[in-house]
């Protein structure tokens, strides 16, 4: 997500009869993208929200996000005076695919406004597991048949006192190779990680195939060297890159190739995927 440059505070409109109008503000945002804006910030104090109710809100956040391209930065104002509709307004943000939100200060009971109530607002606004900007991506991905794993990150205090975030797939990713791996013929596994080399060696004794996805055009790689030798194909993530980037993001013609790396064909990986999908969708689920 980018927050350099200009993101433009977005104003509402509204019709005669004092109704949002969404019209008006997809022909605007129609002008606003042609700019070199960064992003937009939608239901600022700019954007009347203090001033609509939650319907309205959420309509104005869904037409904006159909009118703003994802390579925009797409901010939502969910500030409430109560902390439990912050929250219930950020999580329908996120839902509706915010990419992040400005939480404004509660304000109405000025006095009872301490540093520690503050603390404890916005505290529970950020630690609440349930939102999340990859919401919408989960929501996609499981109403399309994908198979998602999520898994709670674990929080800690480091030495100096700092609020740290740690978490990983690493059994559950290789507890369901193993699970499927008497049933497919093919494997794929998203990751550059070593600690994978002795998971992908068990499943080849099976007699099966197993390809690595990973790059080695970063510095220093992100694949381990032992575990692009030890599957059957490695396939470059940067070769993937027209396919797969999201609509909006740099163009291959401007991208600068390294030169081309000895890889296997990734025609006949793509020709295995199809077949093992078609026979066990939980494959097409996300590493």
């Amino acid at each position: 997500m980018n927050l350099s440059g200009v993101l433009a505070p977005v104003p509402t409109p509204f019709d005669d009869r004092d109704q949002v109008d969404a019209r008006k503000l997809t022909a605007a945002f129609a002008r606003w993208v042609k700019g070199p804006l960064t992003g937009f910030v939608i239901l600022g104090s700019n954007g009347e929200a203090a001033l609509m109710d939650e319907e309205e809100s959420d309509r104005v956040i869904a037409v904006a996000r159909e009118a703003v391209p994802r390579d925009r930065t797409f901010l939502v104002g969910t500030g409430r005076e109560s902390t439990r509709a912050t929250i219930a307004a950020t999580k329908r943000a996120a839902a509706l695919g915010a990419d992040a939100v400005l939480v404004r200060t509660p304000g109405f009971y000025k006095s009872q406004m301490t540093t520690a109530a503050f603390v404890r607002h916005y505290t529970a606004v950020a630690e609440d597991q349930e939102f999340s900007p990859l919401r919408p991506l989960v929501d996609w991905l499981d109403y399309n048949g994908f198979a998602v794993v999520t898994k709670p990150l674990k929080e800690f205090t480091d030495a100096q006192g700092r609020r740290r975030v740690k978490g990983n797939m690493d059994i559950e990713l290789a507890i369901d190779v193993m699970e499927l791996a008497d049933s497919v013929d093919h494997i794929v596994i998203f990751s550059g990680d070593g600690d994978f080399r002795r998971l992908v060696e068990a499943v080849q004794k099976k007699g099966r195939r197993v390809s690595i996805v990973s790059t080695i055009r970063t510095q220093p790689p992100m694949v381990a060297d032992e575990l692009r030798r030890q599957a059957d194909n490695f396939i470059e993530l940067d070769d993937l890159r027209p396919t797969i980037m999201r609509e909006g993001g740099p163009r291959s013609a401007n991208h600068h190739q390294p030169a081309p790396q000895p890889a296997p064909s990734n025609s006949d990986v793509a020709s295995s995927l199809r077949s093992v999908r078609s026979r066990n969708p939980r494959l097409a689920g996300p590493a």
